[in-house]
């Protein structure tokens, strides 16, 4: 399971969280996939947390990870090959 993020937060998950977002058009980057929680993340996630009936906070802990798309879902990377 993926830690706990929210602003401020950097990192794989974050990249994850994004990648997420961005396949199922919850949130558009306006370029690359950073890693950086910033307020435009947050403000989607809020939107996807109100849309499914989770706790409106803004932090993408253990319910709002659970109520998202698989990672291989979300990232084009993991089509048609493996990563270690």
């Amino acid at each position: 399971m993926p830690t706990t993020i929210s602003l401020g937060s950097t990192g794989d998950d974050v990249k994850r969280l994004q990648r997420v977002f961005a396949r199922h058009l919850i949130w558009n980057p306006f370029g690359p996939i950073t890693g950086d929680f910033d307020s435009g993340l947050e403000t989607a996630v809020k939107s996807f947390q109100q849309s499914n009936g989770l706790t409106v906070d803004g932090i993408v802990g253990p319910q709002t990870w659970a109520a998202l798309p698989s990672y291989r879902e979300a990232s084009p990377e993991q089509i048609g090959r493996a990563h270690v």
